[in-house]
């Protein structure tokens, strides 16, 4: 049941996600329990499904922002019991958005440090981008952050 649920969510995933290929600014990012079909090392209990549902953002016009910037990195966002390390947590930016990377990493400090929050690492991706409009934003008490801000 795990595996067919498993299945459906990436099925699903994968006939809802825009193609990549325009130039609209996407980014599909997330803990999608899946590995990139070089993954290192290769684990034999991975199905031809889960390597497929990466393989289709390629496909669409998606590339793996972290692959793009570190071709050779072994980083692993998720580490089993036995100690093996699996790249599950991924960010994919679409080819409108590609020229904008600047950085994608793991924070594992989130996983591994003696404030441990999770049992995956942090993902973070930097874009260069300009901002259209302003976004409207608060501060931590709820104020409106330009009515509150000093003249």
């Amino acid at each position: 049941m795990k595996t067919t649920r498993k299945k459906t969510f990436l099925e699903q995933c994968q006939d809802r996600f825009p193609q990549g290929w325009d130039e609209a600014l996407r980014l599909v990012i997330g803990d999608f329990n899946v590995l990139e079909p070089a993954h290192t090392p290769r684990y034999r209990f991975f199905q031809t499904f889960e390597y497929a549902f990466y393989e289709s953002l390629r496909v669409g016009g998606y590339r793996d922002a972290f692959r793009t910037l570190h071709p050779g990195a072994l980083e692993y966002s998720w580490v089993g019991r036995t100690g093996d390390g699996y790249r599950y947590d991924h960010a994919h930016v679409s080819t409108g958005l590609a020229a904008a990377l600047r950085d994608c990493t793991y924070v594992h400090d989130v996983r591994t440090g003696d404030n441990r929050m999770t049992d995956h690492s942090a993902l973070t991706v930097s874009l260069a981008l300009s901002p259209v409009a302003p976004l409207p934003t608060t501060t931590l008490d709820g104020a409106d952050a330009e009515a509150s801000a000093p003249s």
